[in-house]
């Protein structure tokens, strides 16, 4: 092989080379491009995803804000409802005060209640009371109440029957009756009913019974009403020319006191009878020109324990 032949080969060859080094540059920086580029995707996915992740933590938040809104706006709809359904019971009811005289510290009006209804009669001489309210408590709470209240009365009675309670009684110098039951359109409130007749003091009984006068010539000095009695009824009745005597009356004296003072009042009796037992007492006999009889029994006037008795005084024949 001669030089000129062996240079031109060289040169081939290193044309050849160079051509394989271009290609395999340009696929280095193609390559470099490529990974350049996919890393640049990368990037931006990672930071596609990453917006998406912040987009969707936003959004979650978002939906948690909202979602406490909603069970914030829930909890004010639900205490504005109660309120609304509480102001609803209430809104039919115009509260007043109660009556003058009222015995608030003996029969208080349970806790909160609204009294609604408050009348006062005074027609019996003695004030009565008739009071209605309503209360946001159930009624066995109200019940509970002034059942614990009246729990010393006299002369107690229950007719509660299911869900409606009722007792009377005496208690503090009151006859009372007292009502509580379910409020008509809301059973978790309750009305009660107070109606209390105040009982009036022995003497202040008396007085209001003695509506009788004596007659006029009435043997007073001889056959006196005991001191305090109420005179019910005093009548005289004349015929033939003699008058007799007929007294009605109340007192709060015993049967032994009542004997006792008519006795000495009278002085000598003429064939005296005497008897007494626990509910009735009787004297008999003549004295001052009369045949007379006083007779007695126990018996009640609004709640107080009274004797009834009657003078019966018949002129004696000459």
């Amino acid at each position: 092989m001669n030089f000129k032949k062996l240079l031109s080969l060289l040169m081939i060859f290193c044309m050849i080379f160079s051509f394989v080094a271009c290609g395999d540059k340009d696929k280095d920086d193609d390559d470099n491009r490529s990974s350049k580029s996919s890393s640049q995707k990368d990037a931006r996915d990672d930071d596609d995803d990453d917006d998406k992740d912040e987009k969707k933590d936003k959004k979650d938040k978002d939906d948690e804000d909202d979602e406490d809104d909603e069970d914030d706006k829930k909890d004010k709809d639900s205490k504005g409802d109660k309120k609304d359904k509480d102001d609803d019971v209430l809104a039919k009811y115009d509260e007043i005060d109660l009556p003058k005289n009222y015995p608030s510290d003996k029969f208080p009006i349970y806790k909160g209640g609204l009294v609604y209804s408050a009348i006062v009669d005074k027609s019996s001489g003695l004030e009565t009371f008739i009071v209605s309210a309503v209360s946001k408590d159930d009624v066995e709470k109200v019940n509970a109440f002034y059942k614990g209240l009246i729990a010393d009365a006299e002369d107690f009675s229950d007719f509660s029957m299911d869900e409606v309670y009722m007792y009377s009684g005496k208690y503090e110098g009151y006859e009372f009756t007292i009502t509580c039951a379910p409020e008509d359109t809301n059973k978790d409130y309750a009305l009660f009913n107070l109606m209390l007749k105040k009982l009036p003091s022995v003497e202040s009984l008396l007085e209001q019974l003695n509506e009788g006068e004596l007659p006029d010539d009435y043997p007073a000095d001889h056959f006196p009403i005991i001191d305090g009695a109420a005179i019910i009824n005093a009548s005289e009745s004349e015929s033939n020319g003699v008058v007799s005597y007929n007294l009605n009356l109340y007192t709060d004296k015993s049967f032994k006191e009542i004997l006792a003072f008519y006795e000495e009042a009278i002085g000598e009796i003429t064939g005296k009878s005497k008897s007494s037992s626990t509910d009735s007492f009787e004297l008999g006999g003549e004295a001052h020109g009369y045949d007379f009889d006083i007779s007695g029994r126990k018996t009640e006037r609004d709640g107080i324990d009274l004797v009834e008795y009657w003078i019966y005084l018949y002129p004696l024949s000459e």
